[in-house]
């Protein structure tokens, strides 16, 4: 359901009356999409955190303003509308070059199928005053775009993969639901041949050159958005495609953890006890930046984590409630405070 506001303020809207509007609804019932302006509107989410926000349709970005249902404290990040299918898009203009087509022609009936990301927690440590080490990938998905890659349709079913080729096992996951694992070695259920796309390597280089750029600021920002859903727009046009791309992810992050004891990761971040020997640093595509050396370090999730410097992750917490003691509790839909155990 949708509830509109007062006309005259739709007609008066400034970013001052929405914030106000917005700070008036901490704390009480608020249907979701509340339109304040053609260019303003106000939404709940699961965890009651109200975001205000605003449409620039000069760049077509969204801007969220996202107010803490329990402290009132205000914080901002910007969405892009469409981000995945803009990115699309651009890597089309460069597979075209060379004539390069990465759709699957039966990818409608794998579209329900799904695959696992490579995260892990130790649950053992959770909760606890640790010093770590954190590592962050350049753009991890671009850069295992430029690896081979599944082209064409299925050569093979029930068999080993061999040279040139990749394969995928089809195991049931939760509620039945079919999940995809990438094989590069050994008996798969699918394989296909593999290449190189060159329309890709250039869009995954020209992207992150792009990014870089530009100066820190809004239009960054929205340009890292649009590259990181160009991996989740694959799915509905090559599903064994961003499966791979998905597993040659978890490969590269496997060889860098032999030697220390992991913390977390996902996808492209590690932390971590101890430096990493082997893992390449630097600016450059794939290249891994140091982010956290030896610091204090607790957490409670992958989304739920402490940085002695003050940074914050905060997945349904804000920034501004900062503190291992804050960090303890998280608000559900109903905007109740509860205490991680």
């Amino acid at each position: 359901m949708v509830n509109k506001v007062k006309k005259e303020s739709v007609d008066l809207i400034t970013f001052e009356k929405a914030l106000n509007y917005c700070n008036t609804m901490v704390g009480k019932n608020c249907e979701p999409n509340t339109i304040i302006s053609n260019t303003w509107y106000l939404w709940q989410d699961r965890r009651s955190n109200y975001h205000l926000m605003y449409k620039d349709y000069s760049i077509n970005k969204v801007r969220h303003l996202i107010v803490d249902p329990y402290t009132g404290e205000k914080d901002a990040k910007i969405e892009i509308n469409n981000a995945g299918g803009r990115a699309y898009k651009k890597m089309k203009k460069y597979l075209k070059r060379y004539n390069e087509d990465i759709n699957y022609e039966d990818n409608d009936k794998y579209l329900s199928y799904s695959w696992i990301p490579f995260e892990y927690m130790d649950t053992y440590n959770v909760g606890k005053d640790l010093h770590a080490y954190e590592y962050d990938s350049n753009s991890n998905y671009l850069a295992q775009m430029k690896k081979p890659l599944p082209y064409g349709n299925i050569v093979r079913r029930d068999d080993y993969v061999g040279k040139g080729e990749i394969g995928f096992s089809i195991t049931k996951g939760k509620n039945n639901k079919n999940i995809i694992e990438p094989i590069f070695k050994g008996f798969a259920n699918i394989i296909f041949k593999t290449k190189i796309y060159n329309g890709l390597v250039d869009f995954a280089n020209n992207m992150y050159e792009k990014r870089l750029s530009l100066p820190e600021g809004d239009e960054r920002d929205a340009f890292k958005v649009i590259i990181c859903s160009a991996h989740g727009n694959l799915k509905y046009h090559n599903i064994f495609m961003a499966a791979a791309i998905i597993g040659y992810s978890k490969q590269e992050l496997l060889s860098y953890c032999g030697d220390t004891h992991v913390y977390m990761n996902t996808v492209d971040s590690i932390i971590c006890d101890k430096p990493i020997d082997n893992i390449p640093l630097g600016k450059e595509l794939g290249q891994y930046k140091l982010k956290h050396s030896n610091e204090g370090f607790t957490y409670y999730s992958h989304g739920i984590k402490y940085w002695e410097n003050g940074e914050v992750s905060h997945k349904g917490l804000k920034k501004a409630r900062i503190g291992i003691d804050t960090m303890k509790f998280y608000i559900d839909y109903k905007g109740e405070l509860h205490r991680y155990e």
